[in-house]
């Protein structure tokens, strides 16, 4: 780990007095608490206001209920339904001709009704997804199997990343470790300094953060090693820290190679 040291020396009579400042840093790994998940469906280009709900309550329910078959909510799943905004608005989609290699923007409707449902989950099984998805995703395609931009309605479905989270207890408690361990790691550092050049009367005169980087998003890979099953990364919380000590020195030591005792340190 790297370090950043400071040395003043300040003479009186036989005795060095100074400083030094070292850097402490740590990183604690935790898995994933929980999986937060959105699914989005809409219905564009409709006619009417009301049918445009109707069809989108409908749709919601639909997925709600496969939901409902793979979520443990005894074991602290939950789901919550969000209802969006229902409005007229023109809607387009983009076409690409090969021939003459150029995108084209295609009306489908003017003035059509939509509405939207999203709906937000969260489980603790980090294997759900892998069976959860292609229930969603097959409950879509039903869904979409009769209905293309090409229609005057039609209904659209996202299923947005999967996104691993830290309970805020967990959160607090990987920052409170890191912490310790980040000064043990500048105190430990200062020990071989203190042992080498027999400093004396040793104590703790500044505390300074460096940095604080809290990787709680984590992140996800696929395993193609068997089948397609998407693995989640452990969270991480990255801490550094200074630390500086005033001491003094009567022994003599270290007065000749404090460089290469920095060198030394540094490599450690």
């Amino acid at each position: 780990m790297k370090m950043l040291t400071t040395f003043m020396f300040l003479i009186s009579s036989t005795v060095f007095a100074g400083t030094v400042t070292l850097k402490g840093v740590s990183e604690i790994s935790e898995g994933p608490d929980y999986v937060a998940l959105s699914i989005k469906v809409q219905t564009k280009c409709y006619s009417t206001a009301i049918q445009s709900n109707q069809d989108i309550v409908k749709l919601s329910m639909g997925l709600q209920n496969i939901i409902k078959q793979h979520l443990s909510f005894e074991k602290g799943d939950e789901m919550f339904v969000r209802a969006g905004l229902t409005t007229r608005r023109r809607e387009t989609t983009v076409t690409y001709d090969e021939l003459t290699r150029r995108s084209h923007t295609k009306v489908l409707c003017e003035k059509g009704w939509t509405s939207s449902r999203t709906i937000d989950l969260k489980f603790g099984n980090m294997y759900l997804w892998n069976t959860l998805n292609p229930a969603l995703l097959e409950h879509i395609d039903a869904l979409e199997k009769n209905s293309t931009p090409d229609q005057k309605a039609f209904v659209k479905a996202t299923i947005f990343e999967p996104r691993p989270r830290l309970n805020r207890d967990t959160e607090m408690m990987m920052k409170e470790q890191a912490l310790g361990e980040a000064l043990s790691d500048a105190s430990n550092k200062f020990q071989i300094i203190k042992r080498l050049c027999k400093l004396e009367n040793a104590k703790i005169t500044a505390l300074s953060e460096n940095s604080r980087v809290i990787l709680t998003r984590g992140g996800k890979r696929v395993d193609y090693s068997t089948t397609e099953v998407l693995i989640f990364d452990d969270l991480k919380v990255h801490l550094s820290w200074s630390v500086t000590w005033e001491f003094e020195n009567s022994s003599g030591k270290c007065d000749n190679f404090i460089a290469d005792l920095i060198q030394k340190i540094k490599s450690r």
